[in-house]
């Protein structure tokens, strides 16, 4: 038993450290593109040359980018069998400084070593024949397990968005379920088009009273401090289960699986799922540190512990 108490303070220690360093790291990178974007590293092009032709033209490497080509955005940067690297117009120092972000941006997309898989089936399809009682912490690890097992902008095939998709919507439903809202058709996905099916008309008279009775209390959340909002969710565990559940509503009303986002909105949505992260580890009263997280979020042995289901 000491033995595997002291393995679990120096792997303790192991994830606290690297929870530092890529802290670190992920603040070096967006302090860098920040400089970037405010022209701190701009700089005038090479001297023009003459083309064959006699006519001074813009110095522009192998590839055809100019520097001015780079610094708005390369898409030719370091890629293998295009980019040369040592004709490249920045030179040779300003080069190293955007591929040492660009590796650095690398390790920071890095699954964590430790990251177990998680299998979708693990969240129950849900069944509009079925009554379902979940606990909020039930809810809130289902959920962050869900967050962790994809990637935003990832490219998925259509029968991996189905799946990403019918999983998520199978939750919501779990979670309305047990605050009493039972949706009349197995998931959302499921959703018929024509707004005036009985089913579809039955889930707007089914969400008017969740927006009632939780809507004054959701509006408070988006304006509460830190502490303030933490405090919330965590007082309260009925309103803390409708939060998250709300909060996946919004995420499936916005957010398409598969479909390929610009850059500037995947920053929006990575934003919203952090915070629903956040809410979750709040919920679960667990630790954002990574060892607590490994420790106590992929165990399918709790998949049970909160969970329960009756026919109707």
């Amino acid at each position: 038993m000491q033995e595997q108490n002291e393995m679990e303070n120096t792997l303790r220690d192991v994830c606290a450290q690297r929870d530092r360093a890529f802290r670190a790291l992920e603040q070096l990178v967006d302090r860098f593109w920040s400089a970037h974007h405010n022209h701190a590293f701009a700089s005038e092009d090479k001297p023009n040359r003459k083309d064959e032709n006699g006519k001074i033209d813009r110095y522009r490497c192998s590839a055809g980018k100019s520097y001015l080509d780079i610094f708005h955005g390369c898409d030719s940067f370091c890629k293998e069998g295009i980019c040369r690297e040592i004709d490249c117009p920045m030179g040779f120092h300003h080069f190293r400084f955007y591929k040492a972000v660009k590796e650095a941006q690398n390790v920071l997309n890095e699954d964590f070593a430790e990251k177990k898989p998680f299998d979708l089936n693990r969240i129950p399809r849900y069944s509009h024949t079925k009554k379902y009682s979940v606990s909020p912490q039930w809810f809130a690890r289902m959920e962050y397990m869900f967050l962790l097992s994809f990637k935003l902008g990832e490219e998925c095939d259509e029968a991996r968005s189905r799946a990403l998709g019918n999983a998520l919507s199978s939750l919501v439903s779990i979670g309305l379920s047990t605050l009493g809202y039972q949706i009349p058709f197995d998931t959302f996905t499921d959703v018929p088009k024509n707004e005036d099916d009985p089913r579809i008309v039955a889930l707007k008279d089914l969400l008017a009273p969740f927006n009632e009775k939780y809507g004054e209390r959701l509006q408070q959340m988006e304006n509460a401090k830190i502490e303030e909002h933490d405090r919330m969710l965590d007082s309260d565990g009925e309103f803390a289960l409708a939060y998250l559940v709300y909060n996946i509503m919004v995420f499936l009303g916005e957010y398409a699986f598969g479909h390929d986002y610009p850059g500037a909105d995947l920053g929006v949505y990575g934003d919203a799922v952090q915070m629903m992260k956040h809410d979750c580890l709040v919920v679960m009263r667990i630790k954002r540190s990574q060892f607590d997280i490994i420790k106590n979020v992929n165990d399918a042995a709790l998949d049970a512990d909160g969970f329960k289901v009756e026919d109707l």
